[in-house]
């Protein structure tokens, strides 16, 4: 789990976490974790779960919305999410109650959605699975510590409670994505992209949202986050999108072609259709037989960042210039 500095963070009212319900459901994922393990089953790898990547307020949220939308796969939603230590049994609760069809509004509050059915990005999974207390990136030697046998029997097991493949956002697993695809062989991986000026100009609008100022780092941070800590806020998110995307690079780069799509998000909003069938024939092709469940998805606006402030536009361009020179 996440160390209680990093879980308590000092934010704005509308993202502060209740401490003594966090306690609560920690303690009770805790008391659900044995029973969830000992109905675990040994089973053979026979469906893809798709984990879609990309460095945060790149479209991840919007392109995992059009997917639950209009392909039939399995995902994650606010309810499956409570229960990150016994997922399993909370998919088959969540069936049973909730059903597996999803619509979305294709809205979200920098990722975050309230209603019980809307999707979740399922971090405490991810936390717990891959063994990070932290949102820093693991090097290579500290990532020697994950158990890969229990990440892999474990997504075993949640595409057996679903019976369809899963799909994921899945920010930290895409740091180790090459070890995951060999770990599953039918793993799969949809990064998405995004023009890196509108990206970092995103996420200074994410600090302002969690804390009211753009001096404080939100959200990940790469391998050389202390070469970034005393630099500018514009350098700052710069170098994060930089840093991010050349982490997701290196291990995109190790996968076969067949498990695996790189799409942009511009080209995901002037036409969903063309990303929906593509990431259709990535999933199929990789042993599932998933189908297109709704009306065509429409296209949508992207959104474009320029800034309030247009010296701060020019400050972060500045920067990302210097690094994708």
């Amino acid at each position: 789990m996440l160390k209680e500095e990093i879980k308590y963070q000092d934010v704005t009212e509308k993202f502060e976490k209740d401490r003594r319900y966090e306690e609560f459901i920690e303690a009770f994922n805790n008391h659900l974790e044995p029973f969830e393990q000992e109905h675990y089953r040994e089973l053979e790898e026979t469906l893809p779960s798709v984990h879609v990547i990309g460095v945060p307020r790149s479209g991840t949220t919007l392109l995992t919305q059009l997917i639950y939308s209009h392909l039939d796969v399995g995902y994650i939603n606010n309810l499956i999410a409570r229960f990150w230590k016994a997922p399993v049994s909370a998919i088959r609760i969540s069936k049973k109650l909730l059903g597996d069809n999803y619509s979305s509004t294709l809205s979200s509050d920098y990722g975050k959605t309230e209603k019980i059915y809307e999707p979740n990005e399922f971090n405490y999974l991810w936390y717990d699975l891959l063994s990070y207390d932290t949102h820093y990136q693991k090097t290579e030697e500290q990532a020697k510590d994950i158990d890969w046998e229990r990440v892999g029997r474990t997504l075993k097991n949640m595409l057996w409670a679903y019976e369809k493949p899963i799909a994921f956002k899945s920010f930290m697993l895409g740091w180790h994505a090459r070890r995951m695809q060999k770990t599953l062989n039918k793993t799969c991986f949809v990064w998405i992209k995004r023009a890196p000026i509108d990206t970092a100009l995103s996420l200074l609008d994410l600090r302002r949202s969690l804390f009211g100022t753009v001096d404080r780092w939100a959200s990940f941070k790469p391998q050389n986050f202390e070469q970034l800590r005393d630099l500018t806020p514009w350098e700052q998110v710069a170098g994060q999108v930089y840093y991010l995307e050349k982490a997701y690079h290196k291990q995109i780069d190790q996968l076969p072609e067949s498990n695996y799509l790189v799409l942009q998000y511009e080209d995901v909003c002037r036409d969903p259709l063309e990303t929906i069938t593509a990431i259709k024939s990535l999933i199929n092709n990789n042993g599932a037989e998933v189908h297109l469940t709704a009306d065509d998805p429409s296209p949508q606006q992207p959104s474009k960042k320029k800034g309030d402030d247009y010296a701060e536009y020019e400050k972060v361009c500045e920067a990302l210039d210097l690094l994708y020179k």
